[in-house]
């Protein structure tokens, strides 16, 4: 019995909360002025960036996010809700990501999906030189995996413009 408090110190040693490197407010656009603003940073046209390979009409989407990101050395991870989203790597300014996949029970059948971030530019460790309340700047692109849902085809994907700027803890 004399362990048993010994446990309980090591347990809630190891359940301490780490804060994030660093916390950005990031909107996720395919609207005409995010688009514009995103393919100054890239070789796309807005048409290519904000755009869809998937059949029938592309939602309107525009969502804000708070993205929470943890550094070790050159490697990132983001999480959204305390939810670990996307992996990836900062090199200098560029950063790579990439979601798991993700499954979403719809009442008109599952999909599962997943994101990659493209072309992306985050003021992190470095100034990257990016426009005045600028932050984070590049296209996601959100690949639809599997469908059960009729209006959503496996294999196409939807790109939107990703813009931010990096706030206080």
């Amino acid at each position: 019995m004399r362990l048993a408090p010994l446990f309980v110190l090591l347990v809630s040693c190891g359940s301490e909360e780490v804060a994030p490197d660093g916390i950005w407010k990031v909107t996720l656009s395919n609207q005409d002025v995010e688009c514009q603003e995103v393919e100054r940073h890239t070789s796309l046209s807005t048409d290519e960036l904000c755009g869809s390979d998937c059949p029938g009409e592309v939602p309107s989407i525009n969502q804000t996010l708070r993205y929470e990101v943890f550094f070790d050395g050159d490697n990132a991870e983001i999480k959204v809700d305390g939810q670990t989203f996307a992996t990836g790597v900062l090199e200098g300014c560029a950063l790579s990501y990439e979601s798991p996949v993700w499954l979403e029970e719809r009442s008109d059948g599952d999909i599962q999906w997943s994101v990659v971030g493209h072309e992306t530019e985050v003021q992190a460790k470095v100034d990257c030189g990016l426009p005045k309340g600028v932050d984070w700047i590049g296209y996601e692109e959100i690949q639809i995996l599997e469908s059960e849902d009729d209006s959503l085809e496996a294999g196409c994907s939807y790109r939107v413009a990703a813009v931010g700027e990096y706030v206080d803890q």
